[in-house]
């Protein structure tokens, strides 16, 4: 009986232990992809996808490549984090424009206008929001 009762309470306590490291690591990946949504919106860029991949020695980041004009050094973009499969969307020779405190990209592809809403999964302030 007694083996019992410490084994339950053995187990309620590594449940406990488990569920609170769960919960820290839940809370923190949202303040992080909150920080990461508000990082997007202060950034700017305008140009054209030169190349695209999966950064083997920076994490796993997907990467894209932009050349924003002849004259400037190609920008590096990394895409961490963030929900609505951005990357996997866009295609080398894609023309993409996003401006400064806003949550959405311009896509020129051919002929073709597109408009992505991008999603890190932090609930936005209400003039975050694309119009």
């Amino acid at each position: 009986m007694k083996k019992l009762k410490s084994f339950i309470i053995g187990t309620i306590i590594v449940l406990t232990f488990f569920w609170g490291i769960t919960h820290f690591l839940i809370n923190n990946q949202d303040e992080a992809n909150c920080y990461l949504y508000h990082e997007f919106l202060s950034i700017h860029f305008n140009g054209m996808i030169i190349d695209k991949y999966i950064d083997q020695y920076e994490h796993l980041y997907p990467t894209i490549i932009l050349r924003q004009s002849e004259m400037e050094k190609p920008y590096k973009f990394r895409i961490i984090n963030e929900k609505s499969n951005l990357y996997n969307f866009l295609k080398v020779g894609d023309i993409i424009s996003k401006d400064t405190n806003r949550n959405e990209v311009r896509i020129i592809r051919g002929n073709d206008t597109l408009y992505r809403v991008i999603d890190f999964g932090c609930n936005p302030f209400p003039q975050d929001i694309a119009k």
